[in-house]
């Protein structure tokens, strides 16, 4: 019984996009949003670490 090697393919070229690329558009509003829940999120749990000294 003889093994091959493992055949090796080399891709000429990279694979063509289906869909256009992703693109997101957030308005100042939004992401001033944003970052005040993250700010209350980063609050929230340093309190809680807090407790737990």
């Amino acid at each position: 019984m003889t093994t091959t090697a493992p055949r090796k393919y080399i891709r000429a070229e990279p694979p063509a996009l289906l869909t256009e690329p992703l693109t997101v558009t957030l308005q100042g509003t939004y992401l001033e949003t944003l970052n005040e829940l993250r700010q209350a999120k980063h609050a929230m749990f340093a309190q809680d670490r807090s407790h737990m000294r």
